[in-house]
């Protein structure tokens, strides 16, 4: 049925790596620091709660736009206009806390 196949031998790449220099930006911690809750309470006590992500988006003339970027069963969960977004917030401590705000999600 299947023939059985030996996997080739790894090819040695022979660029040395000592010159490669490493980006200032770690996407992983980026990621991480882009990332926000949203939540919208449901009038019996609980919450729907969803994560999503912002990203620079400049419009065609250049104009700056921060766009938040979700899944769709995310909002498609939330019945009202308006839901908040959780913003963590560094402290001088090193620590963090949580500062939601308001946020329309639509007309």
């Amino acid at each position: 049925m299947f023939e059985l196949q030996t996997p080739p031998e790894p090819v040695q790449d022979p660029t040395p790596l000592a010159g490669l220099v490493l980006p200032s930006w770690d996407l992983t911690v980026g990621l991480i620091n882009a990332t926000v809750q949203i939540d919208q309470m449901n009038g019996d006590g609980t919450r729907r709660v969803g994560t999503a992500f912002l990203i620079d988006a400049p419009r065609p003339n250049g104009e700056p736009r921060t766009v938040l970027v979700t899944a769709n069963h995310v909002l498609g969960g939330m019945p009202a206009a308006e839901a908040r977004v959780g913003w963590r917030v560094e402290s001088p401590e090193g620590g963090w806390r949580f500062s939601p705000e308001p946020l329309r999600i639509r007309d």
